[in-house]
């Protein structure tokens, strides 16, 4: 399938996954992980979906004074 997605979690036989391997191969885009659970696994690993991001203002380019740093 086309999409836009960041990541795969396939719950199946390990040649399903192979299958899968080739499709995701095939699409445009970036590369996505794919994270496999053989069937009967339940302990699906959420941290491999979790995406975080991290805001860094850097005060110090304002003389150390932070106000400066919000004026428009």
């Amino acid at each position: 399938n086309q999409g836009d997605y960041e990541a795969v979690l396939h719950h199946g036989s390990s040649a399903e996954l192979l299958q899968l391997q080739a499709q995701i191969a095939r699409r445009n885009g970036a590369i996505v992980g794919i994270t496999h659970l053989n069937p009967g696994e339940a302990d699906i690993p959420l941290e491999r979906f979790v995406i975080e991001r991290a805001i860094s203002i850097n005060t110090a380019a304002a003389g150390g004074n932070a106000s400066l740093m919000t004026m428009n």
